[in-house]
């Protein structure tokens, strides 16, 4: 496996819940090497289906090896379907496909619904959180809509348990007015949940 030893190094180092596949690949005996990187979904190599490739050239963390061996890629836009999925990722050495540690790698991704919540995320209220810090649309559906990926404070993610309600309940501190459920700033979380269930359910 690529990612044990001392010379070869690699890691598939996570998949967000955008579909965002993210790790490096670098030798410590070779590090200007820039190596390709390839993924199957669901299987590993001969068994999976293969996924675009890339290549680990970009700077970002990369275990402390000199130059730039990280790769980043986004699964595509057909295989973000809100349903469990594995991705194996390999380094191609010497011609040879070379698992990376970390996979298989599960994970879900998701992908905005639209329309089909728009009317849900209407009633949350937060119309009443524009203004000199957040002009609009700040806070329309599609500005918002990433937010609710994050993990909560409590570091589990469901309808009550997510970036933006924790900041919405006043949960996590806000640099503006005190926020509360039904409080200042008239946010209806009770709507914020039911848009989750809405936005991440079948």
């Amino acid at each position: 496996m690529f990612g044990e030893g001392v010379l070869s190094l690699g890691k598939l180092e996570s998949i967000n819940r955008e579909g965002y596949i993210s790790g490096w690949a670098g030798s410590v005996d070779a590090p200007a090497t820039i190596f390709e990187v390839k993924f199957y979904m669901d299987g590993e190599k001969g068994v999976g289906q293969a996924l675009p490739t890339t290549k680990a050239d970009k700077d970002g963390n990369d275990n402390g090896l000199n130059g730039s061996h990280v790769f980043s890629l986004q699964v595509p836009a057909d295989k973000i379907d809100g349903k469990p999925h594995k991705i194996w990722a390999y380094a191609v050495k010497d011609g040879q496909e070379i698992m990376l540690a970390g996979s298989p790698f599960s994970y879900t991704a998701y992908k905005p619904k639209g329309e089909a919540t728009a009317t849900a995320f209407a009633q949350i209220g937060l119309a009443g959180c524009q203004g000199t810090c957040h002009p609009s649309p700040s806070f329309g559906y599609a500005a918002r809509w990433g937010t609710l990926l994050g993990n909560g404070r409590s570091g589990t993610w469901d309808a009550t348990n997510n970036g933006l309600y924790d900041k919405l309940s006043g949960k996590l501190g806000h640099g503006g007015q005190a926020l509360s459920c039904g409080g200042n700033g008239n946010i209806n979380c009770t709507a914020l949940a039911t848009w989750f269930t809405q936005e991440f359910g079948p």
